[in-house]
């Protein structure tokens, strides 16, 4: 139920027709009813009576409060997860990878902002529908930088280098797009599930829609991540050391 519903039922009252009387309410030119019941026989046959809801619109809207609660509490736990998106912005900027920067970090400090503020958007009709399309966009956004830093992180583990201190150049690169990717993919889950818990939506079908698509990505960015490091790691262990240039490819 939304804050909306309850400060509409605030306005509204009950009919109750008098024990042992039936017939409909009196019909009225402006498209409204009376209180006057008439019979069968087209005649006022008794008064009924109007009770406002007013305690029930209040209890209503009690609900509202407290489910809006309950909502950050639960987001609170999942936000806990997402151990990049955590971090202070500054310390995310550090970081971030390539041209896709600035895109990136307006992204997350919006869904950043409406995880802290979810209990009191959600008291605002107007401010929850804009939220919930804010958030769709995030996620359109998510999607492309993750694709984006996938192809990006690919094209390193083929990427020519002239010595070894080129080649670490280049896995440092791959650690830091690496970040990037898994900063996207917390910034994609992030918005698709604030945006179910939003939108109040608990329909089965759809929530497993949105379960089968973070799985999807999810596993296919990991896959890529381990698929371009197991190469790095091969080209790592095909550096040797000679007599005129000593290399220690432990670190890596």
């Amino acid at each position: 139920p939304t804050l909306l519903a309850a400060n509409e039922l605030a306005k509204a009252y009950v009919v109750e027709f008098p024990k042992n009387v039936t017939g409909t309410l009196m019909h009225l030119k402006d498209g409204g009813v009376g209180s006057q019941v008439i019979g069968e026989n087209g005649k006022i046959v008794a008064q009924a009576s109007f009770h406002g809801l007013g305690d029930e619109a209040l209890a209503l809207n009690a609900f509202s409060v407290m489910a809006a609660a309950t909502g950050q509490y639960f987001l609170s736990q999942i936000n806990s997860q997402m151990g990049l998106m955590n971090q202070k912005i500054d310390q995310i900027m550090g970081f971030l990878y390539g041209d896709k920067k600035a895109e990136l970090i307006a992204e997350i400090s919006f869904v950043k902002y409406a995880f802290e503020n979810y209990s009191s958007i959600m008291l605002h009709d107007s401010q929850q529908v804009a939220t919930i399309s804010s958030l769709q966009e995030s996620r359109k956004i998510a999607i492309k930088d993750i694709e984006f830093y996938m192809y990006d992180l690919t094209s390193k583990a083929t990427a020519k280098a002239k010595n070894y201190q080129d080649f670490q150049s280049l896995v440092e690169d791959a650690f830091q797009i690496r970040r990037s990717l898994e900063l996207s993919m917390q910034l994609y889950v992030s918005s698709s599930i604030m945006e179910s818990y939003y939108a109040e939506n608990s329909d089965h079908n759809y929530l497993e829609s949105l379960r089968a698509d973070m799985t999807y990505y999810i596993n296919k960015c990991n896959g890529r991540i381990l698929s371009v490091f197991s190469k790095l790691n091969g080209r790592n262990s095909e550096y040797k050391a000679t007599a005129f240039n000593k290399i220690d490819t432990s670190v890596l």
